[in-house]
This record gives C-alpha cells, sequence and structure tokens, in this order.
C-alpha cells in the first residue's frame, strides 16, 4: 500500500465537494481520478499529495511512500532547463561537496587526514552515482525537448514562454522527480500528438504508481487500468480503464436505480401494514406494527438515492444561409515571425460541408494559419478566397476575444442584442449557468465556463463556416461528448485544430497534417507519418527502453533471490530433521546408512542453494548501482 483514503471529506465554505471517500493505491497501479468540472478532482489531488489537509477522516502514507506533483508556481526569471534541474537540488549539493574533497585532497594533509577523505569521496561518489547523478542533467534536457520544449526555448526565462510551454515544464519536473506515487492534473493539455505518445510510453514504461486527472480519453485508455470517478460527493471504484468504465457505470446506475425503487415500494407496503395494525388497535397489532416500524427505519437508514445523470451542455449549431460549394481556396501560404519560420507552401480546398482536422507538432502555426484564414493576419505570401456566402464563426482555443470587465451575461447577449435578456438566460440554462452564475464576471470564469461562453456565442452567430482552435479543451468528458455529436449534425463546414484523437476519429473526414514545409491532407489520423526520430528522440526511447529492461531484470532477480531465500530455509529445516531421526536410530545401521546418504546429499543441495543466492544479490547489487 502505497496511501490509503479512509472516510475523507473536504468542504470549502458551506459547498461540500466530497465525503466518505476511501480507497486505497498500492505499487505500481495506475488509476483515472474522473468526474465532472468541479467535483473537486484537483482538490482531491492536493489532498493526497499533502498541500491541504481533510476536513475529516484520514489519509495513510507508507513510510517510502515519495508523492511528485505538478508545480503551481514557478520562478518566471530563471530559465526552463534551470527550472527543470532545480528538483536535482540534492545531487548538486552532493557535487559540491564532492568538489570540496577533491579540493582538500590537493593539500598537505597527513596519512590519517588523506585516508579519511579518500574514503568519504568513494562513499559520496558511490551514493552520486545511485542517486542518477551521472545522468540528471542530460534526462532533464531530454524530457523536456520531448514534451515539445524546442533548443532555444531551453535557454529563455520562463516569463518569455507561453502558458502552455510552462506548463510542460511543470510537467517535465514532476516526472524528474522519479517518485512511486505520480499525481497528475490534466498533463496532455498544451501537448502535440508526439509529445502525448511520448508521455504514454514514459508512463506506461515507468515503475511508479499514477493517479491521473484528463479529459483525454485515448490517453487514459492507454495509461491506466482502473478508474475512480468523483460523483455527488463520492467515488465510485472501477477496476477498468476510462472508456471500459462507462458501460459498468451505467450499469451500477441501473442497479441502484431497482433497489431505489424496490426498497421504496417495500417501505410503502410495510407502512400500509402499520397503518392497517393501528387502526385495528389491539396489543398484538400494536406489537407488529412496532416490529414493522423498525423494519422501516432499518431500510430507511439504508437507503441511498442513486446519482442522477450528470447535467451535459444541450448543443446544436444552426445554420442561417447556406454557403456556395466551394468554402475556402488557399494558395501556398507561408508565415514567418520575427525570422523564426513557421510554415510555408500551405494549400487547401475546403468544400460545402466538410469537416476538417488539422494536426501537427507545437509551434509549427496552426493557430497562426487559423488566423490567416479569417483575416486576422496577412501571410508572408499566398492568398485566401472564400467562397459565396460564407459567414465565419471562430472558437479561439484561449478565448481571448472574451472581455474580462463583462459578466457571462453581457459577454452572451453582447453577441446576440437582438434578443431579450430572458432568452439569453434561458439559453445559459441550457450550458450549465444556473442561478447567479451568469452574473460572474468573465475574468473569474474557469477554462470550462469560458469555453461554454465562447460555444454559446458561437451558436448564436449562426455561422455556416465554423474554424475551431483546440474545441475540447477545458472541457469534461461529458460536454466533449454533446460538442462531437453537436458537431456531426452540423449541416455547415467545419475546420478545426485539435490533438483530442477521440475527437479527429469521431469527426474528421479529412485530416491535415501542417509541417514546416507545407500541409498535406490524409483520409484518417492513422495515415498520417508520426515525425521523423531525430538523434535526441533516438537516445530518450533507448534510454527509457533500457530502464524498462533493467527494472524488469531486477524484479526476475528480486523473484529468483527470493525463491533461493525459500529453497534455503527448506532444506535447512529438511536438514535438521534429517540430523535429529540420525540421532535416535540407535543400533539400526540400516536406518543410519540411509539418513546419512541423505544429509550429504541435502548438504550438498544446500551448498548450491546458498551460492545461486549469493550469485544473485550480487547481481541485484552490481544493477543498483
Amino acid at each position: 500500500m502505497l496511501i490509503a483514503l479512509n472516510n475523507v471529506s473536504k468542504a470549502f465554505g458551506a459547498r461540500e465537494l466530497f465525503s466518505g471517500v476511501s480507497f486505497r493505491l498500492d505499487e505500481g497501479e495506475k488509476a483515472a481520478l474522473a468526474g465532472a468540472n468541479g467535483t473537486g478532482k484537483t482538490t482531491l489531488l492536493a489532498l493526497m499529495e499533502g498541500g491541504i489537509a481533510p476536513d475529516s477522516g484520514e489519509i495513510l502514507r507508507n513510510k517510502f511512500t515519495v508523492t511528485s506533483i505538478m508545480a503551481q508556481e514557478l520562478n518566471t526569471e530563471e530559465t526552463a532547463l534551470n527550472t527543470a534541474l532545480s528538483v536535482f537540488s540534492h545531487l548538486f549539493d552532493m557535487e559540491d561537496e564532492l568538489e570540496g574533497v577533491a579540493r582538500e585532497l590537493c593539500e598537505d594533509l597527513d596519512d590519517s587526514r588523506r585516508a579519511r577523505l579518500i574514503a568519504r569521496q568513494q562513499t559520496l561518489s558511490e551514493r552520486f552515482a545511485d542517486a542518477g547523478g551521472l545522468t540528471f542533467r542530460s534526462r532533464a534536457r531530454s524530457s523536456l525537448l520531448a514534451l515539445g520544449i524546442s533548443e532555444n526555448e531551453l535557454t529563455l526565462p520562463l516569463k518569455n514562454l507561453s502558458g502552455g510551454q510552462q506548463a510542460k515544464v511543470r510537467l517535465a519536473m514532476a516526472l524528474l522527480k522519479a517518485p512511486n506515487l505520480l499525481l497528475l492534473d490534466e498533463p496532455t493539455n498544451h501537448l502535440d500528438l508526439a509529445a502525448i505518445e511520448w508521455l504514454e510510453d514514459y508512463l506506461a514504461a515507468s515503475p511508479s504508481a499514477l493517479i491521473v486527472v484528463s479529459h483525454d480519453r485515448a490517453f487514459l485508455d492507454k495509461v491506466t487500468a482502473r478508474t475512480l470517478e468523483l460523483e455527488e460527493g463520492r467515488v465510485f471504484d472501477y477496476p477498468v480503464p476510462y472508456t471500459a468504465h462507462i458501460e459498468r457505470r451505467a450499469q451500477r446506475r441501473e442497479a441502484e436505480k431497482r433497489v431505489y425503487t424496490n426498497t421504496k415500494k417495500e417501505i410503502e407496503r410495510l407502512e400500509g401494514i402499520v397503518e392497517q395494525q393501528r387502526r385495528w388497535n389491539r396489543e398484538r397489532n400494536i406489537r407488529m406494527a412496532e416490529s414493522k416500524m423498525k423494519m422501516i427505519e432499518r431500510l430507511e437508514a439504508d437507503l441511498v438515492k442513486p446519482a442522477s445523470d450528470p447535467e451535459t451542455l444541450r448543443l446544436s449549431f444552426p445554420v442561417e444561409v447556406e454557403s456556395g460549394e466551394d468554402v475556402l481556396i488557399a494558395e501556398n501560404l507561408s508565415k514567418s515571425f520575427d525570422q523564426k519560420h513557421l510554415f510555408e507552401n500551405a494549400s487547401m480546398h475546403i468544400r460545402k460541408g466538410e469537416r476538417v482536422v488539422l494536426v501537427g507538432g507545437n509551434g509549427v502555426g496552426k493557430t497562426t494559419l487559423l488566423r490567416i484564414l479569417t483575416g486576422a493576419l496577412t501571410p508572408d505570401s499566398g492568398e485566401v478566397r472564400l467562397g459565396a456566402n460564407v459567414r465565419i464563426g471562430i472558437y479561439e482555443q484561449g478565448q481571448s476575444s472574451l472581455i474580462d470587465s463583462r459578466t457571462a451575461l453581457e459577454e452572451v447577449h453582447a453577441s446576440c442584442p437582438a434578443l431579450t435578456l430572458t432568452a439569453v438566460r434561458n439559453a445559459m440554462a441550457a450550458f450549465l449557468f444556473k442561478g447567479d452564475d451568469v452574473f460572474k464576471p468573465v475574468s473569474v470564469l474557469s477554462g470550462g465556463e469560458k469555453a461554454r461562453v465562447a460555444l454559446l456565442k458561437l451558436i448564436f452567430s449562426g455561422a455556416n463556416f465554423l474554424l475551431l482552435d483546440e474545441p475540447t479543451n477545458h472541457l469534461d468528458a461529458a460536454s466533449r461528448e454533446a460538442l462531437e455529436n453537436a458537431l456531426m449534425g452540423y449541416a455547415g463546414t467545419i475546420l478545426a485544430v485539435s490533438h483530442d484523437r477521440y475527437f479527429i476519429n469521431k469527426l474528421a473526414g479529412r485530416v491535415g497534417a501542417l509541417t514546416r514545409s507545407g500541409l498535406a491532407f490524409y483520409h484518417k489520423l492513422a495515415d498520417v507519418p508520426r515525425e521523423r526520430v531525430t538523434a535526441a528522440s533516438a537516445a530518450r526511447n533507448t534510454e527509457y527502453a533500457e530502464r524498462k529492461a533493467r527494472s524488469a531484470m531486477i524484479r526476475k532477480l528480486e523473484n529468483q533471490a527470493e525463491k533461493s531465500r525459500a529453497r534455503i530455509e527448506a532444506l535447512e529445516a529438511g536438514i535438521t530433521r534429517t540430523e535429529a531421526a540420525l540421532e535416535s536410530t540407535g543400533s539400526d545401521f540400516e536406518a543410519a546408512q540411509r539418513l546419512s546418504d541423505e544429509l550429504v546429499k541435502a548438504r550438498a543441495e544446500l551448498d548450491e542453494a546458498y551460492a545461486l543466492w549469493l550469485e544473485t544479490n550480487e547481481e541485484l547489487e552490481n544493477i543498483n548501482r
């Protein structure tokens, strides 16, 4: 057991997030923590990490449990590489001490002092190597590169990097701490497909236990084998990956409804008997009524109202005017910023009713290309032509067009001033803005709430050509499915940028892969060639393959050592019994001879078992150095 939660509860003010939460996680287990936005998933991670305390209940940790969670605050004046290296402060301290010992050994010392320093140097060197001191710099560098931090960004101050790039640095730091319990909150946000696949492989090969909050369904299915779902203040535990748990959840809810309905019927039946017995009002009738009341009380005490299906967005994107057959033609587009080349030779022809999704590495310019297509940016070269009657609706990844000083209601109403405030509030209620939620300033809305405001504005636009930049970011799984279904039924044309593989595979009729040299189209995501493996990424793949093989060898040797130890104990016990039997043979020469032969054979086997045990432990020591 690495960590166990027993009847844990947490509230903020009058709002209780969850109560009675109990589960445990063992070494190497990998679990998804699922649930709708606002159910308390991030809070539960913070409780497990120890950053906050529960209101009631207890959290038990093994004395060997080492947790790691993505940092929230970073020194933005420091470089990306140095920030990642900060998790190895203990190794820097050991390096400083080794350098100090080396300097002192260069001085004129007596033999006794020199011998002590040499011994100290040897001990420190072994500890330094065992702790990864020989490779920690290369590991920090390769992790950042694999997650999409470029070579030149490694030495830039964090304040010069985007929020997405800073999130990658926080993720790299959490991985580099090499904990045995890793706690990750939306780790795939801002990662391109290549980085997501690298992270999947890393986590799958890692011996660390994992609890991850993510709305990336493909990622959860690849990495986890267990799903913990927060629902109406309780945690439900499913021993299956995310997609498989959906069917289990439906079965559980149906079973709960049946139990609840049948129990209510039984209570009503017993209440009828009580009423009848009381009317008769004889002594035995009163005793029976009291007996039935106790049964009712027991049933009511155990009665749990089944969880209702969570509210989801009710989405529909109407088209007010049909476009012509040719919606967009772009030819030979290119763009650079401050000597940084993004892309060139990007051409596309999108026809009415098509659903096209763009993919590509971080920083290649997918968002920039969308902005060129809307006219917000001018290309360095090339031409964009829109077809007849094309009306564009735009969904921006960062919702930068939302005005912070407005309330959510004001922001939506500004996009459809012809509607009454009552009509707008009714529409917002369908988007899960209830009561006073509509009066929240945009500046305090969560990422999911801002996404819902932006989607609502898009619906009111009546556009026939939707340009969507990472539309599933910040939406929980249920809202993602609602958006996907709405877009599948949309009568207009769609061009989207996404890294959500479920979204792409469900929606895309064509997939466009943007690179520095151009834009190529494929029938489906599986047809898109993966990025060329560079020398650095090949080295990373080799490193993790070697680490995986090393872990497998350690497990094999540990099992072998345990079997040898058990064999030694059994042989020693057998020898003790044989020696006792030999002493009691008296003048029975044949029995004595037989037992002596057995002793010789058993002692020879014991010597072999000891030799194997010693050899196995020596190999383990060599591997762990």
